[in-house]
């Protein structure tokens, strides 16, 4: 029941961020000002208007915006589906065509999504078992004392913005000890044989850019959940009773802590997801967020709105499932 509950409760926050997203590129943001700003001729601007409904009324654009999204609607020339009635059929969801990249969106999403996600999971990942592992190692050590040190340092990495971060680190890495390249992606092609080749030193630089911040996070969180359950009774009865901390971290206390750590996992999997934008585009990433900043640049209306509705739908994506993956957690 619950999950049918979520499952609504999705599409809902989906239509309420659509709708969210239509008025600010429709309303309040007058998408005829971004494309004037491509120095384009009067009728050229003219025709891309009426391509792309930005002539009508208001309300007709609002509700074509959401026949386009919805995978059951009318179909137009711009619809790859399958018809039902007339013009009625299921169809595959219509985001916009880029006006610089001459593309769908869709299929520049795509093209990009593999990267992001790549960048996005082994951060985390890395983010979440070192900080594990340091907070793991503290309590068994009983190094207690050591917690509010590392409270102050990694309050440093969290105050500190994310292009800061890799300004630093490609200062640092690339210019003053020259030990990994300054930007670029990891499948590089040869000069000579054009086939191409992995080379991972372009990861690692954006990967520590990415999982400074969550590292310091989930390690501030990881501490203060141990320091919580430590003061507990249970913990008490069962030091009190001889149990070694190994036997009680791993039987009681990691059990206890886990549902949160998984819900912050969730959280920060996806603003990564969603596109770290200064990172990819200081590091030259080809990722999502790169993307969309080169599109703000370019005024390309389309691309903009497009992706910030695809992205919006990712993150609410990995929030469902991590209530979802929650709500099976607590049952068992």
């Amino acid at each position: 029941m619950k999950v049918i509950q979520k499952f609504f409760l999705f599409l809902g926050v989906i239509l309420g961020v659509s709708t969210i997203l239509f008025i600010l590129f429709r309303w309040i943001l007058d998408p005829t000002q971004m494309l004037v700003g491509q120095r384009m001729d009067s009728e050229t601007l003219k025709n891309i208007q009426e391509e792309l409904g930005l002539n009508l009324p208001l309300h007709q654009q609002y509700m074509l915006y959401l026949n386009d999204l919805s995978p059951i609607g009318l179909l137009n020339k711009h619809h790859q589906g399958l018809k039902i009635i007339g013009n009625i059929g299921i169809k595959f969801p219509y985001l916009g065509f880029s006006l610089y990249y001459k593309e769908f969106v869709w299929k520049l999403f795509l093209q990009h999504i593999g990267a992001t996600f790549l960048l996005a999971t082994i951060s985390v990942l890395l983010a979440f078992i070192s900080a594990y592992l340091i907070g793991k190692y503290l309590y068994l050590k009983n190094q207690i004392s050591y917690f509010r040190w590392s409270v102050k340092i990694t309050n440093i990495f969290i105050a500190t913005p994310s292009f800061i971060l890799s300004i630093l680190l490609l200062y640092i890495f690339s210019l003053q000890w020259n030990l990994l390249p300054i930007s670029g992606y990891f499948i590089q092609k040869d000069i000579f044989t054009l086939q191409n080749y992995w080379d991972l030193s372009y990861l690692i630089l954006p990967v520590l850019a990415s999982s400074i911040r969550p590292f310091s996070i989930f390690l501030q969180m990881i501490l203060q959940l141990l320091k919580e359950e430590d003061q507990k009774d249970y913990v008490r009865t069962a030091k009190a009773k001889g149990l070694f901390n190994h036997q009680l971290y791993e039987n009681h206390i990691f059990p206890n802590i886990l549902p949160t750590l998984i819900s912050l996992f969730f959280n920060w999997w996806g603003n990564l997801l969603s596109g770290a934008f200064f990172i990819e585009y200081i590091f030259d990433y080809p990722g999502i967020g790169k993307l969309l900043v080169e599109s703000i640049l370019q005024n390309d209306y389309p691309m903009v709105s497009g992706l910030c509705l695809i992205t919006a739908i990712l993150f609410i994506l990995i929030n469902t499932m991590n209530e979802l993956l929650l709500i099976k957690f607590r049952k068992n």
